[in-house]
């Protein structure tokens, strides 16, 4: 996917509590779909949810298909600018600096983060993105692009945190 996951089939159901639009405290899906933050970012996801909202033909990346993507754009030429090569040309805190080349599409945004605490941060300047594989009981691998870094880290990440999704094309073997 060239944007980051919106789809939003509940919000307001406590007993699912995992999609959020960042710092949209409502419970009206249309309220929230008309969030400022929804139209540019996107929602964000814990990890359980992230692993459910991949429409059909489509699933959730593992750590091997983000390293598989990483490898391609080093192998491109931006073997220390692969977050760059793969941010947007705009809409990072920090300007130019901050900005990338969006070198293949990719297109990614600063759309933060939440917490378990249910703190929203670092909207503009920073975007993390779910694996499916999961490091241990309670960490899963997650992609994350800063404005501050021309290179992509890996983290493990707690899986009740709310990040961003992209989902990948099933291939006709999946």
């Amino acid at each position: 996917m060239a944007e980051n996951l919106a789809y939003i089939p509940f919000i307001d159901d406590s007993s699912q509590e995992g999609i959020w639009v960042y710092d949209f405290n409502g419970t009206g899906i249309s309220q929230a779909m008309d969030s400022k933050d929804y139209g540019i970012y996107g929602c964000l996801y814990n990890w359980k949810m992230a692993k459910a909202v991949c429409p059909e033909g489509w699933h959730l990346p593992s750590r091997a298909e983000w390293e598989k993507l990483i490898d391609y754009v080093r192998k491109c030429g931006y073997l220390n600018d692969d977050s760059q090569a793969l941010k947007a040309a705009s809409g990072w805190m920090g300007g130019a600096g901050g900005n990338g080349t969006d070198a293949f599409g990719f297109k990614s945004l600063p759309a933060g983060l939440r917490n378990p605490a249910g703190d929203f941060y670092y909207i503009g300047g920073r975007t993390e993105y779910w694996t499916s594989t999961q490091r241990d009981s309670t960490y899963y691998w997650a992609y994350d692009l800063v404005h501050t870094t021309k290179t992509i880290e890996i983290y493990s990440q707690m899986k009740n945190f709310g990040m961003s999704v992209r989902c990948v094309k099933n291939s006709s073997g999946n």
